[in-house]
C-alpha cells in the first residue's frame, strides 16, 4: 500500500493525491495492507491473530489492551481471569459444578432435581415426607407441617364453598326457613325438601314450584320487612315484598351469562362503570378504544393525539411528503428506500427524474496549422568532397510560431523544431557554411491529445434516501 515517505516536495500533482490516498486508506484499515517507511510507534491490527501491534525499532509488537480500554491487560486465560475478578467457577462446565459457599437467589430452580432432604414449611415445603394418603384424606395442615388427613381436624369451613352433595338435616337445625304457601311462619323449623316450593316471582300471591329464600326484618319500616332471594328458571332475583306480602320489587337479577340486571331488568349494570377506578388497561382483550375516549378534542384522519392527550392538526409543512429524496449520514431511516441509481453520480436538475448521462474520464484534443506568416532561416554547416551535388539538411532549430487553433482567446504561440533539405553544387574541397534566406514562408500541421483526466473535485460520500 501507502510508502509513509511519500509525498515529497517533488511530487507531481497526480501523484500527490495518489500517495496521500494510499496513507488515508492504511490510517483508514488500521494497516490492512503492507505499507512501507511507516514512522515509529505506528499501530496495525493484525488480522490472521487478531490483535493490535505497534511498530517498535523495525518490528511489529503485540499491544495488550488494559482493562480500562475495554480489553483483558493480559495475553493468557489465568492471568485474564485474575484481571477480571473471575473465580474458579468460570472454569467449570454447566454439567460439572462444584458449589461449597455463597448464596443462589432468582434462579428458575427444578423441583424434580430435588432427590433427598425435607424443604422446610418456611422455605415453602411441607416439612414432612409425604405419601399419597387413602382416597378420600385431604391434604392439610397437621401437628406443624402438612400431611394427607380424613379431614376431621378441619375448622371453620365456608358453607358458600359447598358444590356438591347434599347436607344432613342434623347439620341444618336452628335456621330460620320454612315452606310454608305464603312464605313466611317464623317457627324457625326447617321442613326439608319442600322448602323448594314457594310463590310467584312477579305475582307473590300465586302458587310456584320456583325456590325461595326469605328473610324477616322485624325493625324494618313499613312495607320493608320482608326479603327474599328467588330462583326462576335459570335467573336468581334478589326482591324485596310489601307488609301484606302480595307485592315484590326486584332490585337485581343473576343470570348464568355473568350479567347483572337490575330495575326489573330494564339496565345490565355491569354496563354502567363510573364508579369503577384504577382500571388495567392490559387486560383489554375484545373491542376497540374510540379514538375520542383516548384524548380531549374531535379526531378525524388530519390530526394526530399529543403527548398532553388532546387531539391536534398536524402543522403545515410536518408531513414528509413521498418521493421526496434526502441526503443521509447514516443508513436510511424506517419509512425510507435508498436511491441506488445516485451512486457515484452527482444529482442534476431536470424537468423529469431519472436521465443519467456523463463520464468519469475524459480526454482534450487539439489540432490545426502553423501561420504561413511565420517568416525565418535556418543556419547551414556542410562539408563534401570531389565535385557534384552535396546533400543534406539544414540543422533543426525551434523558432516561434503563431498558430491558430480555432478558439476564442488570443492566438497561441508553439516553438516546433524544424530542419530544410539542402542540395548545393561544389567542387573539391569545398566547405558550406551559412544561413538560409528568409523565403518562402510556410506552414506546419500538428496534432495534440492531453492526458486523460479525471472530472471529480474533492468530494465526500453520503447516503441519498427517498420517502416511501
Amino acid at each position: 500500500m501507502a510508502n509513509w515517505n511519500l509525498p515529497a516536495i517533488t511530487s507531481g500533482y497526480l501523484d500527490f493525491v495518489t500517495e496521500l490516498n494510499d496513507k488515508f486508506v492504511d490510517a483508514g484499515t488500521i494497516g490492512y495492507g503492507a505499507p512501507t517507511n511507516l514512522p515509529e510507534h505506528a499501530i496495525r491490527f493484525n488480522r490472521t491473530i487478531n490483535i493490535f501491534e505497534e511498530w517498535v525499532a523495525g518490528a511489529w509488537v503485540s499491544k495488550i489492551i488494559g482493562i480500562a480500554g475495554g480489553g483483558t491487560g493480559a495475553t493468557d486465560p489465568a492471568a485474564i481471569r485474575i484481571n477480571l475478578g473471575l473465580g474458579s467457577m468460570s472454569t467449570q462446565n454447566s454439567n460439572a459444578v462444584a458449589i461449597t459457599g455463597g448464596s443462589i437467589s432468582g434462579v428458575a430452580y427444578n423441583a424434580n432435581d430435588i432427590t433427598s432432604g425435607i424443604v422446610a414449611l418456611a422455605r415453602g415445603g411441607t416439612g414432612n415426607s409425604l405419601a399419597l394418603g387413602a382416597p378420600g384424606h385431604i391434604l392439610m395442615s397437621l401437628n406443624g407441617a402438612v400431611s394427607f388427613d380424613p379431614g376431621i381436624n378441619i375448622a371453620q369451613l365456608n358453607a358458600n364453598n359447598l358444590a356438591v352433595g347434599t347436607v344432613p338435616l342434623a347439620r341444618l337445625s336452628g335456621v330460620g326457613f320454612t315452606n310454608s304457601d305464603n312464605g313466611w311462619i317464623g317457627n324457625n323449623d326447617f321442613q326439608g325438601a319442600v322448602l323448594l316450593r314457594g310463590t310467584g316471582i312477579n305475582s307473590p300471591t300465586v302458587y310456584s314450584n320456583s325456590p325461595i329464600l326469605n328473610f324477616y326484618n322485624s325493625a324494618g319500616a313499613v312495607n320493608e320487612h320482608y326479603f327474599r332471594i328467588a330462583l326462576s328458571g335459570r335467573n336468581f332475583y334478589v326482591q324485596s315484598l310489601d307488609d301484606s306480602y302480595t307485592g315484590s320489587v326486584t332490585y337485581a337479577i343473576f343470570n348464568p351469562f355473568g350479567f347483572i340486571v337490575g330495575n326489573n331488568g330494564e339496565l345490565p349494570i355491569y354496563a354502567v362503570g363510573t364508579n369503577l377506578t384504577a382500571l388495567n388497561g392490559s387486560n383489554i382483550s375484545t373491542g376497540i378504544v374510540a379514538p375520542s375516549r383516548l384524548g380531549t378534542g374531535t379526531p378525524n384522519a388530519g390530526n394526530f393525539l399529543r403527548g398532553d392527550g388532546t387531539w391536534a392538526d398536524i402543522p403545515a409543512g410536518a408531513v414528509i411528503p413521498s418521493g421526496l429524496i434526502a441526503m443521509f449520514a447514516t443508513g436510511c431511516p424506517t419509512g425510507w428506500t435508498r436511491v441506488a441509481g445516485l451512486d457515484n453520480r452527482f444529482p442534476l436538475g431536470s424537468s423529469s427524474f431519472g436521465t443519467t448521462g456523463g463520464n468519469v474520464t475524459h480526454l482534450h484534443a487539439v489540432s490545426g496549422n502553423t501561420n504561413s506568416a511565420g517568416v525565418h532561416r535556418h543556419h547551414v554547416n556542410s562539408t563534401g568532397s570531389a565535385s557534384g551535388t552535396l546533400t543534406g539538411r539544414t540543422d533543426e532549430e525551434t523558432n516561434q510560431t503563431p498558430i491558430d487553433v480555432n478558439r476564442t482567446g488570443p492566438t497561441a504561440m508553439f516553438f516546433l523544431p524544424h530542419s530544410h533539405a539542402l542540395n548545393v553544387s561544389i567542387n573539391i574541397p569545398a566547405n558550406v557554411s551559412g544561413d538560409t534566406d528568409d523565403s518562402p514562408s510556410h506552414t506546419h500541421s500538428f496534432a495534440i491529445d492531453t492526458q486523460q483526466g479525471g472530472d471529480y473535485p474533492p468530494y465526500m460520500t453520503v447516503v441519498y434516501c427517498q420517502k416511501n
